[in-house]
């Protein structure tokens, strides 16, 4: 298991470190991405106990607050600054080339 997290984050780091253009007329944008995160919380939590006593029927109930922990996942919005070719050109083997060749028209 430990194998296959280590590939696949290594392939992933492969892909986004050298799949950015590089070169001339690149520009930096920014690309937002949904993180989710764990958070600990401590709530009070209101129990329900019976004890005896003097009514008809003879339970009573006794309400007992207590602080618990508990896990709450929760979902942030992150941002990454990625390179991405300019306006007017494509990215061709990693490089940004002019979308439309000198003196011609683009469409």
């Amino acid at each position: 298991m430990l194998f296959k997290v280590f590939v696949v984050s290594s392939v992933f780091w492969i892909v986004t470190v050298h799949a950015t253009p590089i070169g001339n007329h690149t520009c930096k944008g920014v690309v937002k991405y949904p993180v989710t995160v764990r958070v600990n919380v401590t709530e009070p939590v209101t129990y329900r106990t019976y004890t005896w006593c003097l009514r008809v029927p003879p339970r009573c109930s006794k309400y007992t607050v207590l602080l618990k922990d508990r896990v709450k996942i929760h979902t942030e919005m992150h941002n990454q600054t990625i390179t991405v070719c300019c306006k007017g050109y494509v990215e061709i083997d990693y490089k940004c080339v002019p979308a439309c060749p000198p003196q011609t028209e683009c469409p």
